[in-house]
């Protein structure tokens, strides 16, 4: 079965084939394009000018076929990945595709009763993680791009968000500073974040640790934002420096709040 990646820039791999996409732009982003609207058939006319609107309608339309030879040339025999039906153009039915995976692994969050996560929903949540490699089609800046790669962005978020919270409630800090980490990388403004990573480095017995990370917190809003931490944040960690012990319930409820 070929395999499609789209997360991180575009990759077409067949198990014992290694890597077999043609290393022209054109080609991956017909590739790229077609595997995001898989179900869809396209007009000839239409893909073509989608993806190359800056041409005129008959070199838009040269560059469509030369793409399809070279993806024919490129591929298993009977394991071509685009199917050519008539004038219309689309994905087959039989590849394998990483954001739809990704997408079908990250709704078990939405899926959660009460949003409390069984293990097989850890399993699904933490495979959505493997597979989220970097943004969509990074390194692409066509306009269709945009939009979807916001939303899986948010969605990888919110999967991380999810494990984090899961992780800590379950007596497993140290996994959730590990994807705490990772959240915090990617959008170092999520202060209901940084507040967890300050709980589970405090329930790890390190309140040195929670107190760098309310500064690191109170860095990035204050050079970046213009903001100060919220009440909670400061109340947290003042309690953390007092030397109290963690209250789990109270704790709760002050990262109830989100983002700053």
């Amino acid at each position: 079965m070929l395999q499609i990646h789209l997360f991180g820039g575009v990759d077409v791999s067949a198990p014992g084939d290694g890597r077999l996409c043609p290393s022209s732009r054109s080609c991956r982003t017909l590739v790229a394009y077609l595997a995001l609207h898989r179900g869809r058939l396209f007009p000839r006319e239409r893909l073509a000018g989608t993806l190359w609107p800056d041409r005129c309608d008959r070199a838009a339309q040269k560059k469509l076929r030369n793409c399809l030879w070279r993806l024919g040339r490129a591929m298993p025999s009977g394991r071509e990945p685009v199917v050519v039906d008539g004038g219309r153009i689309g994905l087959a039915s039989s590849v394998w595709i990483d954001v739809e995976e990704f997408r079908a692994a990250a709704s078990e969050a939405r899926s959660a009763d009460g949003g409390r996560l069984s293990a097989d929903h850890v399993t699904r949540l933490e495979r959505a993680v493997t597979l989220y490699r970097g943004d969509l089609l990074e390194g692409f800046d066509d306009h269709w791009v945009a939009g979807p790669r916001e939303t899986l962005r948010l969605l990888h978020q919110s999967v991380l968000e999810q494990l984090v919270l899961h992780y800590r409630a379950a007596g497993n800090p140290r996994q959730a500073i590990l994807r705490g980490r990772e959240l915090i990388q990617r959008n170092p403004f999520l202060e209901h974040v940084h507040r967890e990573l300050m709980l589970c480095h405090w329930a790890l017995g390190d309140r040195p640790m929670a107190v760098r990370q309310f500064h690191a917190c109170e860095d990035v809003l204050r050079e970046e934002l213009d903001l100060e931490p919220m009440a909670e944040t400061r109340a947290l960690v003042e309690r953390i420096r007092s030397g109290a012990g963690p209250r789990e319930e109270g704790d709760r409820a002050a990262l109830a709040h989100g983002p700053h």
